[in-house]
Order: structure tokens, then C-alpha cells, then sequence
């Protein structure tokens, strides 16, 4: 079914009453070097934090500043803090976390692109001091001590590092502490999950790999938490390279005892997939792709169609169905492998899982030789719909012009209505008819009730370059800036839907 679009020219003006504006240009002295978007225990968007590095306050020192602002741009907190620099090597963020009265971020020291070390601080919301660095070495947490020599030398030759995740959720916060494997050389001895509480005190351990070898071993990575479940999946690997066997796998959030395992597949499986979850109170919802089984893996250029695998919480299989594309792409004229007009892909691109377990797949026409990654040419979005009972709809063409040698139209989306609802988000250049100057446009598509609808807003400047930004639901921040005029602007701009 190709979706007529409706084309609504809206012109977004500053003055208008509902639009909230803040100007990064004079929120703070220095360079902006990171910025961050925080969300609550319950996943709403709670704000923004920036922060800026004012330069050197003395010979070790560089002096920075936060400011958080909420979702409506208010200013909420800001505070200055010192942090020790070193020569030759580079402190860069990686994640910021909000916890209610704090917020953690992350960092990691970098020479010559090898990650050293991560560590961590908190910034207390209370009196907007911030924590000295903190890392996680010989199994606990203490306060960051290292000299430029110990960076250099001992940290470089170490062959694993600590890696902290803070995380905030309504039933659990704290830290995932996990061990990477620098080269992947001792991957296989890697042991267990371990869930640190706010006061960084040990909660559990989930041990997923006691007595590893090179030829037998596990890997876990955690891929969905909600209703007091951490969904996890568990890989087993007979080398260093290759999966034999992916499990799925429940484990209680408050102690991490396993509650569950179910297998999808094994190397006497018929079919290789891609994995995506989301769990509801009393259902776990599997989707993703399917290709014919490889040991290595999802092969994305033998994309079979779509699949659809619903567990109850106790991970018993409740329906397996899956989805061809000559029966869900008969009208695109999709071969076996999903190769449609042209020879262009349905390339895999994002799947949404709605909390009465409908779901969406987007794909996107794709032409490439290397990977799904480093596509040579990309057309239309194919939106493909699934109601709760596992039923296809319809499918629908989303047009855009051409991209060539990069994939970078998909922005990002957002869940709605208390998960009944997804919103997202695509960039695209179209081609005047008459001039045949490219202005980009921003589409901003819904999928409601199981009702698709589509608007599309031109966002070209002369004077500007626009970033569209995640924001508080029934918005889009927009971003607009010109370094040479030192421009640098944010606005809330209310959406349509």
C-alpha cells in the first residue's frame, strides 16, 4: 500500500507563545564539549545537561560546568568543578545518568584510541557540588588515584577494564559493573553481571560464565528491564569467534536469580535472527529478522522477512509465527530474500513493540556492497504493521529522495501514549522541481491505535544548521546553529499529533 502523503507547511516562528527558547551561546564561559538528554525512573524525559570546559585553572587542573535544564528548558542547577588533565591522554564523556536528587556521568581516559580506564562522578542535585572521580578496581568501588606514568604504563598493558553503567529504574538503580575485554584475547573469562546499589554496595551477581575456555564459554548482555525483570541474552560460543547457541533470558531484578531461559536458537537451527524485546507486566514480545542459519550469524543480505516470538513471564512460548515476504512485501514484488525494484534491499532499520504487543517494522530500500553499514545508495522507508495478535496489516512506502554513500536519514523515536503509540523521525533532501536545489525536510511519523500518519516540515536555512533533538512528549526540540555568527539556540516546538 503506498501511503499518499499529506504535506503540512509549517513555519516555525520564535514568537510564538507556546515556544520555549534557551540560548546556548551565553548559558556558560567556555566550549560546550558534551550534552546530554535525562530521563526519570519511568523513562519520561526529565531534561537536558551540558557541560562546558572553561580551560585551565592552574599547571593540573581544567575547571568545567554543568547546567541542567528540565524539559520545559528551565534552568534547574549548575556548578563548576575541577578535574586533573594529563598530556597525551584524553578524557572524553560516555553517559550521564539521572537519579532523582543526583546525577551520575562517565568518562574514560584515552591515548592513541585505546581506552585506559572509565570512571565516574555524581553531581548531588541537593547543594550542586559534584564527587571526586570514582572507578570500580579489585572488585570495588574507590576513589580514582592515577598519575600520567600509571595511565601510560600500567593501565595501557592491562588487557580488560572495568566498565560502570549507572542506570534508574522505578524498580532498581545503581550500577551495572561489567568486564570488557580490551582485545577480546580472554573474553572467555569474563564471569558474571554484577548490580551495585546508589550506596555502591553489592546487591547480586548473576554468574553466567563460572569455568570458561576458549571452547566453551558464555556471554550475557542485558537487553530489556520493566515490571521487576532484567531480560537478558546469553550467548555460547564453542571458539572465539563463533555463537552456538542464544538464549533468552529472565532474571529478577531485586535478587538476579534466574526466573527463565528460552532458547531461540542453536547451530541445528533453521534460521539465524536479529533480536528485539520488550517485556509488559505478563508478556515478553520478541520480534526482529530472520535469515537462513549461519554460525556467522544474521546475514542481513538474506533477510527472509519477519519474525514474531511471544513468551509469558515464566519464558513459556505462547505463538511463533513468522512472516515471508511474499507475505508481507507481495505488493513491493519482494524476491525470496527481499530484494525489490532495482535491486534494492528492505534493510533492516528499527522495530517498535507497543505494549498490547502489536509492532512495526521500518526497513529501508538500500543498495550496498560491504554492509548494512556503509550503504552506497538508500531510497524509501517500508513501514510493515502487525496488530496484537500477530496478524500483518499493511505495509506502507514512506518516499524520500536518494542518500548516496552514507545511512544517516533515521533519527531517532520515541514511545507515546503510555506505550500505545511510537513517534519518529526522518531527515531527508528533497530535490526542487523547479530549481533543483535539495532543502531538507524533517518527517515526523506516528503510529497510533494502530493508525499511521505522516507530516512533513521544511527545515532549510540559509543562515542555520537545524538539529532536531529528543523532548518532553507532543514536542521536538529544534537546535539551530551558525558558528560563525556564534548563533547557538534551542527551541521547543509543540507537534501535531
Amino acid at each position: 500500500m503506498r501511503f499518499l502523503l499529506s504535506v503540512f507547511f509549517v513555519f516555525f516562528i520564535s514568537s510564538i507563545i507556546s515556544a520555549q527558547t534557551r540560548d546556548l551561546e551565553t548559558l556558560a564561559e567556555g566550549e560546550m564539549v558534551y550534552a546530554d538528554i535525562l530521563y526519570d525512573s519511568d523513562y519520561n524525559l526529565y531534561g537536558y545537561i551540558y557541560f562546558f570546559d572553561q580551560g585551565k585553572k592552574d599547571a593540573q587542573n581544567k575547571q568545567f560546568e554543568y547546567i541542567l535544564l528540565d524539559r520545559n528548558l528551565n534552568k534547574v542547577a549548575n556548578g563548576t568543578y575541577n578535574e586533573k588533565f594529563f598530556d597525551g591522554v584524553v578524557s572524553d564523556f560516555f553517559d550521564c545518568t539521572f537519579m532523582g536528587d543526583h546525577i551520575i556521568f562517565s568518562k574514560y581516559f584515552v591515548r592513541k584510541y585505546e581506552v585506559l580506564l572509565t570512571y565516574n562522578r555524581i553531581i548531588s542535585l541537593n547543594d550542586n557540588t559534584v564527587s571526586n572521580e570514582f572507578i570500580y578496581e579489585n572488585d570495588t568501588f574507590q576513589d580514582l588515584n592515577v598519575t600520567a606514568d600509571k595511565l601510560k604504563k600500567d593501565y595501557r598493558k592491562a588487557e580488560s577494564i572495568n566498565i560502570t553503567y549507572a542506570f534508574n529504574h522505578k524498580d532498581l538503580n545503581g550500577f551495572f559493573v561489567t568486564e570488557n575485554n580490551k582485545k577480546r584475547k580472554n573474553a572467555h573469562q569474563d564471569k558474571d553481571l554484577k548490580i551495585f546499589g546508589t550506596d555502591k554496595q553489592l546487591k547480586w551477581a548473576y554468574v553466567y560464565n563460572p569455568d570458561g575456555t576458549r571452547k566453551d564459554w558464555n556471554d550475557f548482555r542485558v537487553l530489556n528491564m520493566n515490571d521487576g525483570m532484567i531480560i537478558g541474552g546469553l550467548s555460547h560460543f564453542a571458539n572465539d569467534t563463533w555463537i552456538d547457541s542464544f538464549k533468552v533470558v529472565g532474571l529478577a531484578m531485586d535478587t538476579g536469580k534466574k526466573l527463565f531461559e528460552y532458547e531461540l536458537e542453536n547451530k541445528n537451527s533453521t534460521y539465524s535472527h536479529t533480536v528485539n524485546i520488550r517485556y509488559f507486566g505478563d508478556k515478553i514480545f520478541i520480534v526482529g529478522n530472520y535469515s537462513p542459519y549461519s554460525k556467522e550469524d544474521f546475514n542481513w543480505q538474506r533477510n527472509m522477512g519477519v519474525y514474531s516470538i511471544t513468551l509469558d513471564k515464566n519464558g513459556k512460548e505462547i505463538s511463533n509465527k513468522y512472516y515471508p515476504w511474499s507475505e508481507i512485501a507481495s505488493n513491493l514484488n519482494a524476491n525470496k530474500y527481499g530484494v525489490v525494484e532495482k535491486g534494492y534491499y528492505l534493510s533492516p532499520m528499527k522495530f517498535y513493540i507497543l505494549k498490547d504487543g502489536s509492532f512495526s517494522y521500518l526497513a529501508e530500500k538500500f543498495k550496498g556492497v560491504n554492509s548494512n553499514y556503509t550503504s552506497t545508495k538508500s531510497l524509501d522507508f517500508v513501514l510493515f504493521n502487525f496488530d496484537g495478535n500477530g496478524n500483518f496489516k499493511e505495509n506502507f512506502v514512506i518516499e524520500k529522495d536518494k542518500t548516496k554513500a552514507v545511512k544517516n536519514d533515521y533519527l531517532f523515536h520515541q514511545y507515546i501514549k503510555d506505550n500505545s503509540g511510537v513517534v519518529f523521525f526522518f531527515r531527508d533532501y528533497k530535490k526542487d522541481d523547479e530549481t533543483r536545489d535539495r532543502n531538507w525536510v524533517l518527517g515526523i511519523n506516528t503510529i497510533i491505535n494502530g493508525e499511521f500518519k505522516q507530516e512533513i516540515i521544511p527545515m532549510s536555512s540559509d543562515e542555520f544548521f537545524i538539529q532536531p533533538i529528543p523532548a518532553k512528549e507532543g514536542y521536538i526540540l529544534l537546535r539551530e546553529f551558525n558558528k560563525k555568527s556564534k548563533f547557538d539556540q534551542i527551541r521547543l516546538e509543540r507537534l501535531n499529533y
